[in-house]
């Protein structure tokens, strides 16, 4: 499945998705439809502003990235929760269940908060320093004590 895709039926062929994409990443294919080729997908940002700026709403954008997140966190919890059911089987909370539900909610946080911090990284050094960044400068050469 592609990252963008566009409903034929709605887009008036504006070319306004085009305009305010702010990687430049979005052309047109031969009948006149805005497309991200493959090689570019890979650039997006997911800012979303193709599908906010859309008139018709013809745009569409796959966030399958936020998606796997929520549904790991589903499962996660989901988890922690029979973990605490299995602890004591009259399907009651002692104060076992309950330290293993604030351990696993404490874990999860950690996680998704590794993870929100993973994809912000991701987006500033893949995302922006690949487009903005030039390395024009002189290389890094550390201070060392030459042996006589």
């Amino acid at each position: 499945m592609s990252l963008f895709t566009v409903n034929e039926e709605l887009c008036i062929k504006c070319s306004l998705c085009a305009q305010v994409c702010p990687s430049w990443l979005i052309s047109f294919d031969e009948k006149g439809f805005p497309e991200i080729l493959p090689p570019n997908e890979a650039r997006c940002i997911e800012c979303g502003h193709c599908v906010l700026y859309c008139p018709t709403e013809a745009n569409t954008l796959s966030f399958m990235r936020v998606a796997g997140l929520g549904i790991a966190h589903v499962s996660l919890m989901t988890a922690f929760f029979q973990i605490a059911n299995m602890v004591n089987p009259t399907h009651g909370f002692s104060i076992v269940s309950l330290i293993i539900l604030i351990v696993g909610n404490v874990l999860v946080i950690a996680l998704e908060g590794l993870s929100a911090g993973i994809q912000s990284l991701r987006l500033n050094y893949y995302e922006f320093f690949s487009k903005y960044f030039n390395g024009t400068g002189r290389a890094y050469s550390p201070i060392t004590i030459k042996a006589k």
